[in-house]
């Protein structure tokens, strides 16, 4: 083995930090991390801007695109945390304004989306108060935003869709009361 001697100093831990990305400090002196494409705002919005991009149907078949059912609700559900009552919450507010405007016909998609758009500044209160996440309020009001561009009811019927479709895999992975 002969002298070469070894230091403790001389092995560096690998913390999680440097594993991530790099952290700098903020004016209070708390840690924030500068590269933060692992981190689930970040998912979420990049999902959110495919599913904008695409839209809910398959529009050579006139169905829901199979990924949006599958692969992107599970992603969605993967990364985004939410408390129970407020997933039913919004999840209430979302089934009566089906029962309200939907069930009737198609007339009443404008006034499907002051009621979307009044939701929207629910999510806002929510958000600010920290009842909900800020990839749950994303979400949201991407999807919201998604119905009003495409102006059918069927876009929301196909939004209730894939809003159901999250919830089933939040509930399976335990996404839910894991704020």
């Amino acid at each position: 083995m002969g002298n070469s001697k070894i230091f403790f100093s001389d092995f560096k831990k690998e913390n999680n930090s440097e594993r991530r990305g790099s952290n700098s400090r903020n004016r209070n002196g708390k840690n924030i991390q500068n590269n933060n494409w692992n981190s689930p705002k970040f998912k979420v919005t990049e999902i959110m801007k495919e599913i904008l991009e695409k839209g809910y149907r398959d529009k050579s078949k006139n169905v829901l695109r199979k990924e949006l059912v599958s692969i992107e609700a599970k992603n969605i559900a993967e990364n985004m945390k939410i408390t129970n009552s407020q997933l039913r919450a919004f999840f209430n507010e979302l089934k009566k304004l089906k029962q309200k405007y939907i069930d009737e016909n198609e007339k009443n998609v404008d006034k499907l989306h002051i009621e979307l758009l009044i939701l929207k500044s629910k999510l806002e209160y929510k958000k600010g108060g920290k009842k909900i996440t800020n990839e749950f309020s994303e979400f949201m009001e991407k999807n919201i935003d998604i119905v009003i561009k495409e102006n059918t009811i069927q876009s929301y019927k196909d939004f209730l869709v894939f809003f159901e479709t999250v919830l089933g895999y939040m509930y399976g992975l335990g996404g839910v009361n894991n704020r």
